[in-house]
Parts: structure tokens; sequence; C-alpha cells
């Protein structure tokens, strides 16, 4: 990050400690004085990599309050909410001129860094006389999640931890093994718009147009692709129960023994890395997975018989150079 020299302005300076005990950061007006309430709320945090964090955080937080012509015993939550909408936190209503105009907005560590930042800041103003009711505002508690109880030492006995309501909603990391995120689709005079355009053989097409113009019971109004053909509960939709055991049979039939519809994923996987040279984006899409990873740690394997992998032994055992 390119430096600058800051005039006119609030500025982070850095303090170097006595004895090589490091730096402090505090906040200084554009005058070199100390700017006293967040100098208190820094020196918290004396000796940590968070003083650093929380002294560029908190700092521009006061500039905002500088623009805005907010002191901090006037500031409400709902201000508060307004500079995490500034910063990029979802707001569904107005905040205010832009700021950090230019610039990126927040991800989602940097926003909760900054809540926790902001609110620290006024819990301590809180304590000390100052805005109290914006105190009480931000000391909220929530319930402890099954998470939350296996990572504190005596979780089971926990029955609250403080909540911020200036932190944004936490986001579900989804498992590389789920396949991607649904595409919507929609049905306009016969025609289908939308949705996610995938690649199937002539083959592909030609059973599917079959069984659903010869076999399928035009009746049917639950959208389910595979149903029953016959018996009492023709025109019901398959159990994945009744798909395995429909494979299982066939699979015993044709002496082929146990089939899984998981073998054909990981057949059909392993084939487009063979015929792509290996490429995993290409089996990523062509699959459906969400990540490479997945491919790579599950589908891909080494050819024993590749010619490539031959020669790279036999240089490391020696037998060639």
């Amino acid at each position: 990050m390119a430096r600058k020299l800051v005039i006119g302005d609030l500025r982070v300076q850095a303090v170097q400690r006595g004895g090589g005990r490091g730096r402090s950061f505090t906040i200084v007006w554009p005058d070199g004085a100390v700017h006293e309430a967040a100098d208190r709320f820094l020196r918290g945090y004396e000796g940590s990599g968070t003083q650093r964090t929380y002294a560029y955080l908190l700092l521009d937080h006061l500039r905002w309050l500088e623009r805005e012509a907010l002191a901090p015993e006037m500031v409400s939550l709902q201000d508060l909410r307004r500079y995490m909408a500034a910063l990029g936190a979802a707001w569904r209503g107005p905040y205010g001129q832009p700021w950090r105009a230019g610039r990126r907005p927040f991800g989602q560590s940097a926003l909760s860094a900054a809540a926790a930042c902001v609110k620290a800041f006024y819990l301590q103003q809180a304590l000390l006389g100052v805005n109290p009711e914006l105190g009480s505002q931000l000391q909220l508690a929530r319930l402890p999640s099954r998470a939350d109880r296996q990572r504190a030492f005596l979780g089971h006995v926990r029955r609250e931890l403080p909540a911020n309501p200036l932190a944004p909603p936490r986001q579900r990391r989804r498992h590389p093994r789920l396949p991607p995120e649904k595409h919507p689709w929609r049905s306009e005079n016969g025609t289908v718009t939308g949705g996610l355009i995938k690649r199937a053989s002539p083959a592909m097409i030609h059973a599917y147009f079959e069984y659903v113009t010869t076999e399928y019971p035009a009746d049917a109004g639950h959208g389910m692709l595979l149903v029953q053909l016959h018996g009492g509960n023709a025109g019901q939709p398959w159990a994945p129960d009744a798909a395995r055991g429909m494979l299982r049979r066939a699979g015993e039939r044709a002496g082929l023994g146990k089939v899984i519809p998981h073998a054909f994923r990981h057949g059909f996987a392993t084939a487009v890395l063979d015929a792509s040279g290996g490429n995993l984006v290409i089996a990523r899409d062509a699959g459906g997975w969400a990540s490479t990873t997945v491919v790579s740690e599950t589908y891909a394997h080494a050819d024993v018989h590749d010619p490539a992998f031959d020669a790279a032994l036999r240089r490391v055992w020696g037998e060639q150079r």
C-alpha cells in the first residue's frame, strides 16, 4: 500500500515503544493532539495486532462522523447502521452521501471486523457515561449454536453469547461436494427460458424424447421425471430407494455385481478427464460440480500406464537420465 502524508485530517500515528517492545498505534487530530476517546479505546489492545487493525477501522469511522457532523454522544444505532451500509453492508434505506468513493466495498470479514471495532468503541464510551442509550442497544445476546458450544471451553454450560446488531449476517459456506446453485427457469407460451444450459449427446436427447413421448404418463401433474410405469402405483414418482433397487437388480441380471447411481457420475467424470487431457475446468462444468477441488481429489487419478508417469518414476529411481 502506498503511503501518503495526511494533512488537515485525522490520522493514525505509530509510536515506537521503549525497550524494543514494538510499536503502539493511536489516532491524532490534524494539529497533532491525541484523540482522547480513541486513544483510551486503543490502549486496551496494547501489544496486539488488533490495535493496529482497530486503529485504522476506527479512524475511518471517526472521519465519517466528522463528515456527517456527528459527535460520539449524539450517534444513534440508526447512524451506525448507515455507516456500515456505507462500507458495503446490506441496507434497505438511504444512508446519505457516498463514502469511500472510488474504493471497493468491504468484504464479509472486513465488515465483521469493523462492526466489532465500532461496537467495542461505543460500549466503552457508554461505560464512561457517554451515550449510554446507544450502549444498551448494542449490548445484545443470542443463544449459542452447536458450533459455539463445541469451540468454547465448558461450552455445554453456556446459556447466551454476545451479539452484534451491526455485524453482517453470517454467510453459510457451501460444501465443495454440493452441486452449484440452482438456476431458475420458466415456461412462456411453450418456450422454456432461463435456467442453465448443459450440453447433451444426441443419444441422450433421443432416449429422453422417446421416454417422454411414448412411456411417460400424460396426466402426471407432479413434474417428476422418473415414474412407476406399471402396477397400481403407475404414474407415481420414484423414491431414491426405488432407483437404487432398480439399478441393483439390473446389475445382478447383467452379471455386473452391485451397481450404484454414483458409479455413473464417477465414470462420466473419469471419461471427461481422459478425453480433455486432465482439464479440471472442463470436467467441473460438464459434471456440474461446484469446485475443481472435488474433481481433482475424487476423480482425477494418475494413469500408471502413462509413458510420462513411467518416465518420471524411472528418472527418480535413477534408471534413466
